[in-house]
């Protein structure tokens, strides 16, 4: 095992690609427990990672024209990182790994060739396919860093989840034995379900089951969500759907999940 005391992870976005970095960040931590482990990600996903005990520090991409990378170029040289692991392997990123001065450099794999022709043409390369978190691990397998089988995880700092509690505590949620919780939207429109979909199965699952449906988003969904859930009441006669979006944080959202 190589002797890394400096270490920068870097992926942008989105939401679930920064979560699904968090079994390689334990892992790292396991296997460095003295070294500085650091992430590099948007300033709109900073917060998923703010409170993980296993990282050293953030750092936040606020914006992507040249001036901010510059900026970011010139800080981290500055750290000296022994280590710059890319699990973005985006035109930005590899600006900044190119000219980061690390020793080492590992890039995920991505497998563009089989996606662009299972894209493009419908041919399936892929076999038997590695899900992204082990993808990302296999970016460290040569600094002898293993999975520890842990999965998943958020750190949800105790204040949040206790305004998370007063919020959901309006609705009244003791009195349904089933909540369910939807996120109608996605931030590529083509990766999206049918709203009248989402409709259609939320008054269906009220109706069978008494279920309290809880409709999450961001600010700029709260439109599309605040609709969904009307059309879930006018179906089922009642109010069986809340639209939260825009009123909780991504880590709220994260806390409304593990109520």
């Amino acid at each position: 095992m190589r002797s890394l005391t400096k270490i920068l992870l870097i992926r942008f976005s989105s939401m679930g690609d920064v979560i699904l970095a968090s079994p390689l960040i334990r892992a790292l931590r396991s296997a460095y427990p003295e070294a500085q482990i650091d992430f590099l990600v948007k300033k709109e996903y900073a917060e998923l990672l703010r409170f993980n005990p296993h990282l050293s520090s953030v750092l936040e991409l606020r914006s992507s024209d040249s001036e901010e990378l510059k900026t970011l170029i010139g800080r981290i040289r500055l750290k000296r990182y022994d280590a710059i692991i890319d699990l973005h392997n985006s035109l930005r990123s590899c600006y900044l790994r190119y000219f980061s001065g690390a020793r080492y450099v590992r890039v995920i794999d991505k497998r563009l060739f089989r996606r662009f022709l299972l894209v493009k043409f419908k041919w399936n390369l892929y076999g038997d396919p590695t899900p992204v978190a082990e993808r990302y691990l296999e970016t460290v397998r040569k600094f002898g860093v293993q999975d520890d089988g842990g999965g998943l995880e958020i750190f949800i700092p105790e204040d949040t989840a206790q305004s998370v509690r007063a919020l959901l505590g309006r609705y009244k949620l003791e009195r349904h034995s089933t909540i369910l919780a939807m996120a109608p939207t996605a931030r590529h429109f083509t990766k999206r379900w049918l709203p009248e979909r989402f409709i259609e199965s939320g008054a269906q699952i009220a109706k069978e089951t008494g279920a309290k449906i809880l409709v999450l988003g961001s600010k700029e969904e709260a439109g599309l969500c605040s609709d969904i859930a009307q059309m879930i009441n006018a179906r089922t006669g009642s109010n069986s759907a809340e639209s939260l979006a825009g009123r909780v944080t991504l880590l709220e959202t994260a806390a409304v999940l593990d109520h």
